[in-house]
């Protein structure tokens, strides 16, 4: 089952949390959701939340839209039958734990959970949402349907039917909630696909638009590897934003890796959850720490910049990957080419000369490390001659002019394809 993740703040700290281990290649997780009694069908059912959010509650459902009563099974025959069989089911009086069932006995329910009730229209009747799985397709994995029948004038109607994207598995019900706070259900789905080492997920929102049923989730969750989600509401509106966090991707060769958690938020005008904000989990990885300083130099956080690169020159406790003696060597010359552009910012130019007098001593002539010194000569040469503009174009001609050796060691080839490539502008950002 898919864990739910607890509500992350995350708060810039110069401590370090565990490192990230890349999870072993497995199934596709799911969310949890309120397990079925022996005698009912689960209606929908909240995602688990921790504070500062509210648990969120389902839209009240309303009256049976048609009365249990005798009816004719569901039987086996082709695939692309079921949809209009399954009217026939519910409106003869057949009920949503029948159907349940029948799907499971068939081998099309798609799991964990192929039925699930709730308002989805605003007219207070109960609505129910269907997943089926082909189990004929040839496709790998097997593709289905989500399907979406509402109660009309005392009867269902079938009013969504939706396809699986290509290559990817069966619709998989996460939940029905209210997410906009206007009275009616929103159907939370996914679908799954899975390479080598890593499974991905298309998540979507639908919601009714009076007519029919539309998605509202824009941007993709599909780059986020063995996603976890959650539904959050720090304001307590109860309007919901969805988070999803990917864990990593299942293979070694991805390198050392962190959590990041992307935040959909709903704006009214439009009616769509649309992607805002994307925070990066805590690691403990020295080229983590490397990221993290060039990240606060390109958004003017001087101070803070200069700290975490000497957390990545001095800090024993940080991990290294494969190589931890050279990359140590690499990560660290770089770190003081950094601070010297950051004491440079600072008009600190007493400490910005110091720094080069260290490095050359560390790295001197001869030395494949010795280009970080030269680099940072270059630098220093521009700025004394025209300011941050001409000391950053000067660094980053010299790095394109020599990527083998500082640019190469700092990227995917040492660290894993899944922590970024330097480019010449980087040396300055």
């Amino acid at each position: 089952m898919k864990k739910i993740a607890s509500v992350t703040v995350i708060l810039f700290t110069l401590t370090f949390a565990c490192g990230f281990l890349p999870p072993e290649a497995s199934p596709a997780p799911t969310l949890t959701m309120a397990p079925p009694t022996e005698t009912s069908t689960p209606t929908a059912a909240p995602l688990e939340t921790q504070p500062p959010s509210l648990e969120t509650q389902p839209p009240d459902v309303g009256p049976e839209c048609v009365q249990p009563g005798a009816h004719q099974p569901l039987v086996d025959t082709n695939f692309e039958f079921y949809p209009e069989l399954i009217v026939e089911f519910l409106n003869t009086g057949g009920s949503e734990e029948e159907l349940a069932l029948s799907l499971e006995a068939l081998g099309i329910a798609s799991p964990p959970t192929a039925v699930i009730v709730g308002e989805l229209s605003g007219d207070d009747r109960t609505d129910v949402v269907v997943a089926l799985l082909d189990p004929d397709s040839q496709t790998v994995p097997n593709p289905g349907l989500l399907l979406i029948y509402v109660c009309q004038d005392g009867q269902y109607a079938l009013l969504h039917t939706g396809l699986s994207p290509e290559l990817f598995s069966s619709p998989e019900i996460l939940s029905i909630q209210d997410m906009n706070a206007d009275g009616i259900g929103d159907v939370i789905y996914s679908s799954t696909t899975c390479g080598a080492h890593t499974c991905f997920e298309d998540v979507q929102i639908l919601s009714w638009n009076g007519a029919n049923f539309s998605p509202r989730l824009e941007g993709t969750s599909r780059d986020l590897p063995y996603p976890e989600l959650q539904i959050t509401d720090y304001d307590q509106d109860g309007i919901y934003n969805l988070e999803i966090s990917g864990t990593g991707i299942g293979s070694v060769g991805a390198g050392p890796q962190r959590s990041l958690t992307r935040i959909w938020e709903y704006f009214p005008e439009r009616g769509v959850w649309m992607p805002v904000q994307e925070n990066l989990g805590p690691s403990n990885y020295r080229i983590h720490s490397l990221h993290d300083a060039d990240s606060a130099l390109g958004n003017g956080e001087y101070e803070i910049a200069a700290l975490l690169y000497g957390q990545v020159i001095n800090n024993p406790a940080l991990e290294d990957w494969a190589d931890p003696e050279t990359e140590r060597l690499n990560l660290s010359a770089f770190a003081r080419y950094k601070l010297i552009v950051v004491y440079s910012l600072q008009g600190n130019l007493e400490q910005a000369m110091q720094t080069l007098a260290e490095m050359d001593q560390l790295f001197p002539f001869g030395l494949p490390r010795h280009a970080f010194v030269e680099m940072a000569e270059v630098f220093l040469a521009g700025f004394a001659a025209g300011g941050i503009e001409l000391g950053c174009e000067a660094a980053s001609n010299y790095a394109a002019d020599n990527e083998e050796i500082i640019l190469t060691p700092l990227g995917s080839s040492s660290f894993g394809y899944a922590n970024k490539d330097y480019a010449p502008e980087d040396v300055c950002a």
